[in-house]
C-alpha cells in the first residue's frame, strides 16, 4: 500500500465523529478520495522525476509532490480536463516558488552545493531509460550538476520541454511571459548547458573498472600512477554542506588532486569502513560505508572524451546521503569494491 493511499485510509478512519452520522456524506467523501487518488498515483512518478530534475533534492521532491496531492485531493475533479497537465503545473509553480525562496539559502551554504546523488534502485525516481534517451535528455549526475548553472525560469523552460514535452503556449501562462521568451529560455538553457564544465559525459557501466583503478591507485599512495588517471584540468568538488569536513571550494590540476586523494584516503582507509559499489543518477558511483554508521560519503566520477577522469564529486552532507543508506548493494554484489579494504588490510598484515 502506498502511503498516500494510507493517507486517504487514516483520513477516512479518523473523521469528525459527527459526521460519520451522515453515511452518504462519508460515501461521497470516501469517493471523491479513491477518485482523486486513482488519477495522482500514475503520475507520482512523473511528478517526482520533474521535482528532483527542477530541484535537485529527493527530499524537497518530495515535499513539493506532497504539496502538490494536497491541492489535488481538495480540488474539484469535475473543473479539470486535463489531469496529467494540470498536476504537471502544480508541481512545476511550487519548484519555481521553492527556487525563489532556496536563493538565499544556498548562497548562504557552506561550501559546495552538490545535487543529492540518487540510487538507481530508487525505481520511483526513475523513467524508462528508452524513453529518456528518446528525448537525448542527460540524467547523469554530472548534468544534474550543470543544472545549477541555470536560472529558475531557464531550468523550468528546459526541464518541462525537453522532459516532458510541454507546449510553448503551457510555459508561457506557467512563467507568464511570451511564447518567444520561453523559446529564448531554452536556448540560453541549452547553450548554459553545452558550456558546462566541458559538458562532460557520466561514466558508463563499462568504465567501473575504471572506478575501482582509482581507489586502487589512491589506496597505493603512488600520486604519480594517480595522477595518469586525471584530465589535466580535473576538478574535485565536495559537499560536506558545513556538517563534515570538506573543501569549501573547488579544486582543479591534475597534480593538486591527487594529492588530496591519497592525502584523504588515509582518512578514508581506517579499519572497519568499506567502499561499496552502488549505481548512482545511471552511471557506476562508490559509496564509503562504516558498519554502524551507514554511508558516509559518495564518489561519483565524470570522465571526458579521452577516458580520463574530469571531474571527482563527493557528496558527503548527511543529509544527502540518506536515500542511500537503504539501497546498499548486497555484500555478494560488493565482493569487488570490498576487495579494495581487503588488500589493504593484507597490505598491512
Amino acid at each position: 500500500m502506498t502511503s498516500l493511499q494510507q493517507q486517504v485510509d487514516d483520513r477516512h478512519k479518523h473523521r469528525d465523529p459527527a459526521r460519520r452520522d451522515s453515511v452518504a456524506v462519508c460515501d461521497q467523501e470516501v469517493q471523491a478520495d479513491d477518485a482523486h487518488l486513482a488519477l495522482f498515483l500514475p503520475q507520482r512518478q512523473r511528478l517526482l522525476v520533474l521535482a528532483y530534475r527542477m530541484l535537485g533534492s529527493r527530499s524537497d521532491a518530495e515535499d513539493v509532490v506532497q504539496d502538490a496531492w494536497l491541492r489535488w485531493r481538495d480540488c474539484r475533479l469535475a473543473d479539470i480536463q486535463q489531469p496529467q497537465a494540470w498536476l504537471l503545473r502544480s508541481v512545476a509553480r511550487l519548484c519555481l516558488d521553492w527556487l525563489k525562496s532556496a536563493r538565499h539559502r544556498r548562497e548562504q551554504y557552506t561550501g559546495v552545493w552538490l545535487p543529492e546523488p540518487l540510487p538507481d534502485s530508487e525505481d520511483a525516481w526513475q523513467h524508462d531509460p528508452a524513453w529518456l534517451c528518446e528525448r537525448a535528455v542527460d540524467v547523469s549526475y554530472a548534468g544534474m550538476v550543470a543544472l545549477e548553472r541555470l536560472s529558475a525560469a531557464e531550468r523550468a523552460v528546459f526541464v518541462l520541454r525537453e522532459l516532458f514535452d510541454m507546449d510553448y503556449a503551457e510555459l508561457a501562462s506557467l512563467l507568464s511571459r511570451s511564447e518567444a521568451a520561453c523559446r529564448q529560455l531554452l536556448r540560453r538553457a541549452r547553450r548554459a548547458l553545452a558550456e558546462a564544465a566541458d559538458s562532460p559525459r557520466a561514466l558508463s557501466s563499462a568504465t567501473q573498472p575504471l572506478l575501482l583503478a582509482l581507489l586502487r591507485a589512491v589506496q597505493s599512495g603512488d600520486s604519480d600512477v594517480l595522477a595518469a588517471m586525471l584530465a589535466a584540468d580535473v576538478r574535485y568538488l565536495a559537499d560536506g554542506g558545513g556538517k563534515v569536513r570538506a573543501l569549501v571550494r573547488p579544486l582543479q590540476g591534475r597534480r593538486p588532486v591527487a594529492r588530496l586523494l591519497c592525502g584523504l584516503y588515509r582518512r578514508w582507509g581506517q579499519p572497519g569502513l568499506y567502499w561499496q559499489a552502488l549505481a548512482l543518477n545511471g552511471g557506476p558511483g562508490m559509496v564509503l560505508c562504516h558498519p554502524e554508521q551507514g554511508v558516509l560519503l559518495s564518489l561519483i566520477l565524470a570522465c571526458d572524451i579521452n577516458g580520463e577522469v574530469a571531474v571527482c564529486y563527493v557528496v558527503a552532507n548527511p543529509d544527502k546521503l540518506l536515500a542511500m543508506q537503504s539501497a546498499l548493494a548486497s555484500p555478494v554484489g560488493t565482493a569487488a569494491v570490498r576487495q579494495v579494504g581487503a588488500e589493504r588490510d593484507a597490505a598491512g598484515a
